[in-house]
Protein backbone atom coordinates (compact mmCIF):
# COMPACT_ATOMS: atom_id res chain seq x y z
CA UNK A 1 0.00 0.00 0.00
CA UNK A 2 1.03 3.18 -1.30
CA UNK A 3 1.43 6.67 1.27
CA UNK A 4 -2.20 7.79 -1.40
CA UNK A 5 -3.61 4.46 -1.04
CA UNK A 6 -3.36 4.96 2.73
CA UNK A 7 -4.00 8.29 2.88
CA UNK A 8 -7.27 7.38 1.00
CA UNK A 9 -7.92 4.66 3.85
CA UNK A 10 -7.53 7.50 5.96
CA UNK A 11 -9.63 9.74 4.50
CA UNK A 12 -12.58 6.82 4.40
CA UNK A 13 -12.31 6.17 8.25
CA UNK A 14 -13.07 10.01 8.87
CA UNK A 15 -15.33 10.47 6.16
CA UNK A 16 -16.85 6.62 8.38
CA UNK A 17 -17.10 8.81 11.46
CA UNK A 18 -18.87 11.84 10.29
CA UNK A 19 -20.89 9.66 8.67
CA UNK A 20 -21.86 7.81 12.23
CA UNK A 21 -22.16 11.49 13.91
CA UNK A 22 -24.60 12.60 11.39
CA UNK A 23 -26.60 9.06 12.22
CA UNK A 24 -26.44 9.60 15.79
CA UNK A 25 -27.84 12.89 15.31
CA UNK A 26 -30.69 12.07 12.97
CA UNK A 27 -31.68 9.06 15.70
CA UNK A 28 -31.63 11.42 18.59
CA UNK A 29 -33.94 13.41 16.73
CA UNK A 30 -35.81 10.69 16.87
CA UNK A 31 -35.59 10.26 20.52
CA UNK A 32 -36.22 13.71 21.13
CA UNK A 33 -39.88 13.77 19.21
CA UNK A 34 -40.89 10.25 21.39
CA UNK A 35 -39.88 11.51 24.62
CA UNK A 36 -42.25 14.37 25.23
CA UNK A 37 -45.44 12.16 23.37
CA UNK A 38 -44.69 9.39 26.49
CA UNK A 39 -44.33 12.62 28.59
CA UNK A 40 -47.97 13.41 27.69
CA UNK A 41 -49.16 9.71 27.98
CA UNK A 42 -47.33 9.33 31.54
CA UNK A 43 -49.14 12.77 33.08
CA UNK A 44 -52.59 12.26 31.17
CA UNK A 45 -52.17 8.50 33.09
CA UNK A 46 -51.63 10.13 36.72
CA UNK A 47 -54.63 10.85 39.13
CA UNK A 48 -52.93 12.98 41.56
CA UNK A 49 -56.15 12.56 43.74
CA UNK A 50 -54.93 8.89 45.01
CA UNK A 51 -52.02 10.36 46.34
CA UNK A 52 -54.03 10.71 50.31
CA UNK A 53 -54.68 6.32 49.33
CA UNK A 54 -51.02 5.33 48.47
CA UNK A 55 -50.61 3.32 51.86
CA UNK A 56 -54.80 2.07 51.64
CA UNK A 57 -54.20 -0.03 48.74
CA UNK A 58 -51.57 -1.91 46.73
CA UNK A 59 -53.48 -1.54 43.56
CA UNK A 60 -53.22 2.25 44.62
CA UNK A 61 -49.70 1.98 45.58
CA UNK A 62 -48.46 -0.16 42.24
CA UNK A 63 -50.00 2.23 40.08
CA UNK A 64 -48.48 5.74 42.11
CA UNK A 65 -45.05 3.86 42.09
CA UNK A 66 -45.33 2.68 38.40
CA UNK A 67 -46.60 6.87 37.90
CA UNK A 68 -42.93 7.74 39.81
CA UNK A 69 -41.14 5.56 38.30
CA UNK A 70 -42.15 6.25 34.61
CA UNK A 71 -41.67 10.27 35.61
CA UNK A 72 -38.04 9.09 36.60
CA UNK A 73 -36.71 6.63 33.66
CA UNK A 74 -38.56 9.87 31.35
CA UNK A 75 -36.25 12.51 33.05
CA UNK A 76 -33.01 9.80 33.14
CA UNK A 77 -33.76 9.15 29.30
CA UNK A 78 -33.67 12.87 28.41
CA UNK A 79 -30.68 13.89 30.53
CA UNK A 80 -29.00 10.77 28.42
CA UNK A 81 -30.33 12.21 25.26
CA UNK A 82 -29.07 15.67 26.10
CA UNK A 83 -25.48 14.11 26.83
CA UNK A 84 -25.21 12.81 23.78
CA UNK A 85 -26.67 15.88 21.69
CA UNK A 86 -24.81 18.63 23.62
CA UNK A 87 -20.86 18.94 22.35
CA UNK A 88 -18.80 18.61 25.67
CA UNK A 89 -15.19 18.69 23.34
CA UNK A 90 -15.27 19.77 19.76
CA UNK A 91 -14.76 17.34 16.09
CA UNK A 92 -11.55 18.01 14.70
CA UNK A 93 -11.20 18.03 10.82
CA UNK A 94 -8.42 17.57 8.54
CA UNK A 95 -7.61 21.53 7.35
CA UNK A 96 -9.76 23.36 5.02
CA UNK A 97 -9.22 23.37 1.27
CA UNK A 98 -7.88 27.24 1.68
CA UNK A 99 -5.67 26.18 4.09
CA UNK A 100 -3.84 22.97 2.26
CA UNK A 101 -3.15 25.54 -0.49
CA UNK A 102 -2.05 27.86 1.22
CA UNK A 103 0.47 25.19 2.87
CA UNK A 104 1.18 23.74 -0.53
CA UNK A 105 2.19 27.20 -1.41
CA UNK A 106 4.64 27.73 1.01
CA UNK A 107 5.73 24.23 1.25
CA UNK A 108 6.49 24.69 -2.17
CA UNK A 109 8.89 28.44 -1.58
CA UNK A 110 10.90 26.46 0.55
CA UNK A 111 11.18 23.68 -1.67
CA UNK A 112 12.32 26.21 -4.90
CA UNK A 113 14.78 27.88 -2.04
CA UNK A 114 16.42 24.82 -1.68
CA UNK A 115 17.81 24.59 -4.60
CA UNK A 116 18.59 22.71 -7.45
CA UNK A 117 15.50 20.98 -8.56
CA UNK A 118 13.47 20.86 -12.11
CA UNK A 119 9.99 21.82 -11.95
CA UNK A 120 8.72 18.41 -12.13
CA UNK A 121 10.54 17.30 -9.56
CA UNK A 122 9.44 20.41 -7.30
CA UNK A 123 6.03 19.16 -8.03
CA UNK A 124 6.92 15.82 -6.77
CA UNK A 125 8.73 16.59 -3.60
CA UNK A 126 5.45 18.64 -3.04
CA UNK A 127 3.09 16.13 -3.73
CA UNK A 128 4.65 13.49 -1.53
CA UNK A 129 4.77 15.94 1.46
CA UNK A 130 1.37 16.73 1.23
CA UNK A 131 0.47 13.24 0.99
CA UNK A 132 2.41 12.99 4.11
CA UNK A 133 0.85 15.83 5.94
CA UNK A 134 -2.49 14.47 5.32
CA UNK A 135 -2.30 11.51 6.29
CA UNK A 136 -0.72 12.82 9.78
CA UNK A 137 -3.49 15.21 10.23
CA UNK A 138 -6.37 12.43 8.95
CA UNK A 139 -5.02 9.96 11.74
CA UNK A 140 -5.13 12.73 14.11
CA UNK A 141 -8.56 14.28 13.41
CA UNK A 142 -10.00 10.57 13.21
CA UNK A 143 -8.27 9.75 16.12
CA UNK A 144 -9.66 12.75 18.31
CA UNK A 145 -13.39 11.99 16.56
CA UNK A 146 -13.49 8.17 17.64
CA UNK A 147 -13.94 8.72 21.32
CA UNK A 148 -15.91 11.65 21.31
CA UNK A 149 -18.62 9.16 19.17
CA UNK A 150 -18.15 6.28 21.13
CA UNK A 151 -19.52 8.58 23.86
CA UNK A 152 -21.98 9.60 22.17
CA UNK A 153 -23.25 6.24 21.22
CA UNK A 154 -22.56 4.97 24.82
CA UNK A 155 -24.96 7.68 26.41
CA UNK A 156 -27.40 7.45 23.19
CA UNK A 157 -27.79 3.40 24.14
CA UNK A 158 -28.25 4.41 28.00
CA UNK A 159 -31.21 6.86 26.62
CA UNK A 160 -33.06 4.29 24.52
CA UNK A 161 -32.68 1.49 27.35
CA UNK A 162 -34.21 4.26 29.88
CA UNK A 163 -37.24 4.90 27.21
CA UNK A 164 -37.84 1.68 27.09
CA UNK A 165 -38.16 1.71 31.13
CA UNK A 166 -40.36 4.47 30.41
CA UNK A 167 -42.51 2.95 28.16
CA UNK A 168 -42.76 -0.47 30.10
CA UNK A 169 -43.75 1.57 33.21
CA UNK A 170 -46.44 3.71 30.95
CA UNK A 171 -47.58 0.61 30.06
CA UNK A 172 -47.80 -0.67 33.54
CA UNK A 173 -49.49 2.76 34.91
CA UNK A 174 -52.22 1.90 31.89
CA UNK A 175 -53.12 -1.21 33.08
CA UNK A 176 -53.42 -0.11 36.53
CA UNK A 177 -55.48 2.67 35.71
CA UNK A 178 -57.61 0.79 33.77
CA UNK A 179 -58.24 -1.31 36.92
CA UNK A 180 -58.93 1.25 39.26
CA UNK A 181 -61.20 2.90 36.76
CA UNK A 182 -63.09 -0.65 36.44
CA UNK A 183 -63.32 -0.61 40.28
CA UNK A 184 -64.83 2.82 40.52
CA UNK A 185 -61.84 4.44 42.14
Amino acid sequence: MDDKEFCELCYKQLRDEMSQTDGIYQRCGILLAILPIMGVAAYRLGRPDLVTKVFTRVDIFLYLLATAAAFLSLAVSAGFLIWCVVPRSSYSSPATMKEWAKWRDQHRSEVRADGNRSPAETEEVVSDATVHAMIERLTDAEERCAPINEKRRRAFRWSIMFAGITFACIGTQALFHLLLFLQGV
